[in-house]
């Protein structure tokens, strides 16, 4: 069964796009504040499928067109993104389950639906930011890194099909800050799930990395992560990071 399509309403991006084509501090509060508004709707059961596809339309806008605050636009709008989806998900309790179309369609609160909805356009979304790549972009890396804070939140709530997949593949990028940012999400998704293994998949990309990093901050994080996980104990980490020393520092 295909999902109903949404009924489209552009007032909002036109008014989020008016704000940033000013690129004056006034402006850019102005942009936070709306962004801010729109967000908070949801606590009273006022925010819409509508109001999330003009917002990311407006993230595609704000991708492509490059301006003064770009930035900074972008990190609030990511933020609003990040903020949505812990605000939503802690609206009701519900069982976790598999986040896709059937669980929308064979639930029958309303309230409850909306939410799975709008889950599921955010892990739709995360994905698609996570496939942008602009030559000279310095914003890439954090960008890619609030799509794995999308899903990494998403799982807390939800069963996410092949949540590790952009974990990886940016655990093997060449682009260390892209590095750094999933070492991050994945010490979030983990301080949440104390009780859960590293993944196997995982560990074998950690292991990789530091055997062949040079940067300190991505040996440790590799690390950290093995150590809260108990994969690894502390004099265990101890042991590797002297060796990390030895390879690479003296």
């Amino acid at each position: 069964m295909k999902l109903p399509s949404i009924i489209y309403n552009s007032m909002l991006k036109d008014e989020l796009i008016e704000f940033y084509e000013q690129s004056t501090t006034n402006h850019t509060k102005k942009l936070s504040y709306k962004l801010y508004d729109v967000v908070q709707k949801l606590h009273f059961n006022d925010f819409t499928l509508n109001d999330l596809e003009q917002i990311i339309d407006f993230e595609r806008y704000v991708i492509c067109n490059k301006g003064v605050g770009r930035m900074l636009a972008e990190r609030r709008i990511l933020e609003a993104f990040n903020f949505l989806t812990y605000g939503m998900c802690e609206i009701l309790d519900f069982e976790i389950e598999i986040l896709d179309e059937r669980l929308i369609e064979h639930t029958k609160d309303e309230e409850l639906r909306k939410i799975h909805q709008v889950s599921f356009r955010l892990l739709k979304f995360a994905k698609e930011l996570s496939d942008y790549s602009i030559p000279r972009d310095s914003f890439t890396s954090r960008r890619k890194g609030f799509a794995l804070g999308i899903i990494s939140q998403l799982s807390n709530y939800y069963t996410i099909s092949n949540r590790f997949d952009l974990f990886i593949e940016a655990l093997q990028s060449k682009k260390e800050k892209l590095i750094v940012e999933a070492l991050k999400e994945l010490h979030v998704y983990y301080e949440e799930k104390p009780d859960e293994p590293l993944a196997e998949n995982i560990v074998k990309e950690l292991d990789c990395l530091i055997l062949n990093t040079k940067n300190r901050s991505i040996a440790s994080g590799v690390l950290n992560l093995q150590v809260i996980t108990k994969h690894i104990s502390e004099f265990e980490a101890l042991d590797r990071i002297d060796d990390w020393k030895e390879k690479y520092l003296y």
